[in-house]
């Protein structure tokens, strides 16, 4: 173990939590849809301009009944991605 890395509640580490989301195939295909939708959408509906940086479920990994589904993604930039998952997290206990 690495007392670096924090541990959640249930002992797992956030990494093993969400395993999903840290291969390659995750990664390549979250590049992808990046590069094909390169301004956060929450941002544009704002009147503002902002670069993507995550690929973000819209109804949440695990809840949604396919993840890879990319009509349940959408591009957002960090601050809008942090928001939205706090918001799911009090949504969807």
């Amino acid at each position: 173990m690495r007392p670096w890395v924090p541990i959640t509640k249930s002992g797992i580490t956030n990494r093993e939590r969400d395993s999903f989301y840290h291969n390659n195939a995750w990664r390549k295909s979250s590049e992808r849809f990046l590069e094909d939708n390169p301004l956060c959408i929450a941002c544009e509906k704002s009147g503002l301009l902002i670069p993507s940086k995550v690929t973000d479920h819209i109804i949440p990994k695990d809840i949604c009944p396919d993840p890879w589904d990319k009509k349940n993604w959408q591009p957002l930039c960090r601050q809008c991605h942090s928001k939205k998952s706090g918001k799911d997290k009090t949504h969807f206990k």
